[in-house]
């Protein structure tokens, strides 16, 4: 069974709130199939995120449900908080910060069968 790789864009001036991100995380899980999914999380401009956001998203990566999940960021500011998110909250499954989305795909494809 192949497994999915799910492209997230967010907002160039958007912040994540929780109801956000569970309304994201409801909507990709309904769709998918029963293998587990690959995430690429594709930060806007100026995307932040609201407090409970990055607990959240942590837990959620515990469920056995996502092979592996990367974001792509555009500032300091996100890149401070995505080191944050890795560092304290200890994803579930191999998480990782990249720069571009080209570098994200190639290391997400890693964990997807072919």
């Amino acid at each position: 069974m192949q497994s999915s790789i799910i492209r997230i864009e967010y907002p160039d001036e958007g912040l994540i709130t929780v109801e956000m991100a569970r309304e994201l995380t409801r909507q990709v899980y309904a769709e998918k199939t029963a293998a587990p999914v690959a995430i690429i999380h594709v930060a806007g401009e100026c995307t932040t995120v609201a407090n409970g956001v990055r607990e959240y998203l942590a837990e959620r990566s515990h469920s056995g449900a996502k092979l592996a999940e990367a974001f792509v960021i555009r500032n300091l500011s996100q890149r401070i908080l995505a080191n944050f998110y890795l560092r304290i909250f200890r994803p579930g499954c191999p998480t990782e910060v990249f720069s571009t989305e080209e570098d994200a795909e190639k290391w997400i494809r890693m964990y997807c069968a072919n």
